[in-house]
């Protein structure tokens, strides 16, 4: 499955002294704002540790779904 390419590519790393970069990938990205939004639950203050790591899991699972919808499955 293709990761969706880069989120936020820097190109011309110069203008800020860094060095080129593909930057984090788009499913990463998608994973993240899907697992923030599963924090805003009031209950995640209860959680166990094994929730947090079935939270991630779906997390990728909402963000595979959504490059799929998007057309960048590979």
């Amino acid at each position: 499955m293709s990761d969706g390419g880069p989120a936020f590519p820097v190109l011309d790393g110069r203008s800020w002294g860094v060095a080129p970069s593909k930057g984090m990938s788009l499913r990463d990205w998608f994973a993240g704002q899907a697992l923030s939004s599963l924090f805003t639950l009031e209950h995640v203050q209860s959680w166990e540790r094994d929730e947090f790591s079935a939270a991630a899991e779906y997390a990728y699972q909402v963000a595979d779904a959504m490059l799929k919808a998007r057309g960048s499955e590979g």
